[in-house]
């Protein structure tokens, strides 16, 4: 068995550079996942609104649960953000999303829609073997990562810069190979408590 960890490679103040590194790092992967991870925190209207339109089939959520006050049942956003007046959009926020695409499509336009609120972009893939150190590259825990405003894939806390990171499984054995999975086996995303309303998704660690 193993264990996922997070090896920081990058920090800048400029998103753009975080993300052209990123770019870099993982075309040094062996394998790539056919799906990229996209998360972000929707802090004001105007971030709201450009997120919509770069990500328009994505499903939006409070980034905070919020509760019927009788039911106590999770309330669901179900507002559409082009269309909403901004006095009915304001009190709804902040916002979140959660949204799987294909890699290539819409991940530059996402780092420009981007905020002032934490964002992530990931990819699993599997990096190459190393069997000096002993070290075998694994898709289930392996990956790039670039977080945007944030210092921490826990998101516990905003920072006024962005971070690549590196992930890459230890604590394995070299006489023993995990079965290799295919993307849709272990597609089971890494995502923050607040943002799924009350309730963590298994881990993940993104790429």
């Amino acid at each position: 068995m193993g264990n996922s960890r997070a090896y920081p490679v990058f920090r800048t103040t400029d998103a753009v550079e975080a993300w052209t590194q990123a770019l870099r790092l993982k075309a040094l992967l062996e394998e790539r996942d056919d799906e990229v991870i996209l998360m972000a925190d929707l802090l004001t209207v105007e971030e709201a609104r450009r997120m919509a339109a770069v990500l328009p089939e994505a499903e939006f959520d409070y980034a905070d649960p919020r509760v019927d006050p009788v039911t106590r049942d999770f309330l669901e956003f179900g507002m559409d953000i082009s269309a909403a007046e901004d006095s009915v959009l304001e009190p709804e926020l902040p916002l979140a999303v959660l949204h799987y695409v294909q890699p290539g499509t819409v991940e530059d336009r996402f780092v420009r829609a981007v905020g002032k609120g934490m964002a992530s972009i990931g990819r699993h893939g599997r990096w190459p073997d190393d069997t000096e150190t002993d070290s075998y590259g694994v898709a289930k825990y392996d990956g790039v990562e670039v977080l945007f405003n944030c210092d921490d894939v826990s998101w516990s806390q905003r920072a006024d810069h962005h971070r690549l990171r590196s992930r890459r499984q230890v604590g394995r054995s070299s006489t023993r190979r995990e079965t290799r999975r295919t993307p849709r086996q272990h597609r089971a995303g890494r995502r923050p408590a607040r943002l799924v309303r009350g309730a963590a998704l298994p881990v993940r660690s993104t790429s």
